[in-house]
């Protein structure tokens, strides 16, 4: 009885030390180039279905960690899950950093709290790894990103600058740069970065943004086919953009006649309104997709609705990210009571 309950404990324990051996050899195999590739290539599901399943497996390798963090952020940026992927990354970095100083896992909070539009947070925690890295472009570019969050524009700029010193490829340097020329009606100088940028970089997102930025100059010069052409390219390269499907929504209902039955104008507004709804549902409080829902609704005769969301524009305005001179004319456009349609 005796040797064969000791045969069985051997048995159990050649089990485990089997199962520990292939759990070793498990995450031994982490595709970290695999996932890096993906990270590159604009892809953060890829990156996340090639990584979590080690996390998942019980893996606590550091570098592995930072990689799912990255991905998530990413995700998170224009994800109409978005509150969800942001609470998932910082509760993984977060756990990392308990451990230790690491600077990629602070600069991978950063760009959490650049993604949840926590500026004060992003700057503080950039201003300190630029001083300790101060020959990282992408940490001088998000240094860029949340002044730019926080209204600082010449020291955004600034920030800007000094990454593509240091860096002229950086996608977010050029980003910014793009969004400063675009606030000084640069416009040529604008079309210059972008299309050299989109020769240059292999990041989807990157892209995409490109696109809707000269999708925002081409509405700002009055071409509106070439604004719809941009709006089209961004959206194709990632179509959970708020300001492009926020943008093209209140273009399209530029192009619907004002003379028309409600009847059609219901049938004419109902691409815009699916481009708004989706805006909304990635970004709740985005004032151009309020905006967008409040127009769609005074066409259609439904004053309540569209009164409604004139006033979550006014709401969302002193909290949102726009230029002083965009929130002054959206705040005055939603201020009055909205007109009604004549019925046809």
């Amino acid at each position: 009885m005796i040797k064969k309950r000791n045969t069985i404990i051997a048995s159990l324990a050649l089990l485990l030390v089997f199962a520990a051996s292939l759990t070793f050899l498990f995450l031994r195999s982490v595709p970290y180039g695999k996932i890096e590739s993906a990270l590159k290539a604009g892809d953060p599901d890829q990156a996340i279905a090639l990584g979590d399943p080690f996390l998942k497996a019980g893996s606590n390798d550091a570098k592995l960690v930072k990689l799912l963090g990255e991905a998530y952020v990413t995700k998170a940026e224009y994800s109409n899950q978005r509150s969800f992927l942001v609470r998932k990354s910082r509760m993984i970095l977060t756990h990392l950093n308990n451990q230790t100083n690491d600077l990629e896992v602070q600069n991978l909070l950063g760009q959490g709290f650049l993604v949840i539009h926590q500026y004060a947070l992003a700057n503080e925690i950039y201003q300190k790894i630029a001083l300790l890295s101060p020959k990282d472009a992408e940490v001088w570019a998000r240094l860029g990103e949340a002044s730019e969050g926080l209204s600082k524009y010449s020291e955004a700029e600034k920030n800007y600058k000094k990454a593509l010193t240091l860096d002229p490829s950086s996608d977010g340097a050029v980003l910014g740069m793009i969004r400063t020329d675009i606030r000084a009606a640069r416009f040529d100088e604008v079309v210059k970065l972008a299309n050299a940028q989109l020769a240059k970089t292999s990041n989807i997102l990157t892209k995409a943004l490109i696109h809707e930025n000269l999708a925002i100059v081409a509405e700002r010069k009055s071409d509106i086919k070439g604004a719809t052409k941009e709006f089209k390219l961004a959206l194709s390269l990632n179509p959970n953009l708020p300001t492009s499907l926020s943008l093209y929504s209140l273009i399209l209902l530029k192009e619907i006649p004002s003379n028309i039955s409600v009847k059609d104008m219901w049938a004419k507004t109902k691409d815009p309104l699916a481009l708004a709804i989706k805006a909304r549902s990635i970004s709740s409080a985005y004032p151009y997709a309020l905006a967008a829902l409040s127009d769609i609704y005074a066409l259609r005769n439904d004053r309540v609705a569209a009164q409604k969301f004139a006033m979550a524009v006014r709401r969302a305005l002193p909290q949102s990210n726009l230029l002083l001179a965009e929130k002054k004319a959206l705040s005055e456009k939603y201020k009055a009571p909205v007109p009604s349609r004549s019925k046809k």
